[in-house]
């Protein structure tokens, strides 16, 4: 059976000869904002009113490890992990693998003098952010239909034309002259399929980075 493992700064757990023992991957507090209205029943939930989306705390994530063995593996284990403490790690794990968690490390251990037990907490960024970027390219000759798909949370893409072309969104338009490299909320991608109507003549390329929860 695999050893459970993860990586830390791209380095396996695995090969420090860390044992996971427990693991811990906290979802991120939802940010609310609640008002009690004089006269209604219930509180006034504004916690979208100023973007339209959720926004998130930080999330915690912890990881408790066992190694053991001489003396000498013992403390130049320690001390790998030690020098973890207070840095920014990124943080994978071998069931997402084509993600990463980033955020700040927390190193507690404890000496048995015959083993060592660590535990590492990450207080880190609400979401499981994509290795690789996502790209739509749509070459469009007079008008078109073009459909983006994004699996993770709300995000705002960077557009990039050879041409000039007009965006149509539901009752609404955005001209994007040729050579730009454009961000608008206009853009925003939600959750699922977004669909845009492009006019002109022209290569027309969205690109963003997907975030989970």
């Amino acid at each position: 059976m695999k050893q459970s493992q993860i990586y830390i700064n791209g380095k396996s757990t695995n090969d420090m000869e860390l044992l996971l023992i427990d693991r811990e991957i906290g979802l991120p507090t939802v940010q609310t904002y609640k008002v009690d209205v004089p006269g209604r029943n219930g509180v006034l939930d504004l916690s979208a009113f100023l973007t339209g989306d959720i926004h998130y705390s930080n999330r915690t994530l912890k990881f408790k490890f066992y190694t053991k063995g001489n003396r000498e593996k013992l403390i130049n284990s320690m001390k790998e992990i030690m020098m973890l403490h207070g840095q920014k790690v990124e943080i994978v794990l071998d069931d997402y693998l084509n993600c990463y968690f980033t955020g700040r490390a927390t190193i507690i251990g404890n000496d048995y003098k015959h083993y060592v037990e660590f535990e590492i907490s990450v207080d880190a960024y609400p979401f499981r952010i994509a290795k690789e970027k996502s790209s739509y390219s749509f070459h469009i000759s007079s008008s078109k239909e073009c459909s983006i798909l994004n699996e993770g949370v709300t995000v705002v893409p960077v557009i990039k034309t050879n041409g000039t072309v007009t965006v149509e969104r539901g009752e609404k338009s955005i001209s994007i002259s040729a050579g730009s490299s454009y961000t608008d909320d206009f853009f925003k991608l939600e959750h699922g399929t977004n669909t845009f109507i492009i006019k002109g003549n022209a290569t027309v390329t969205f690109e963003f980075t997907e975030e989970f929860i």
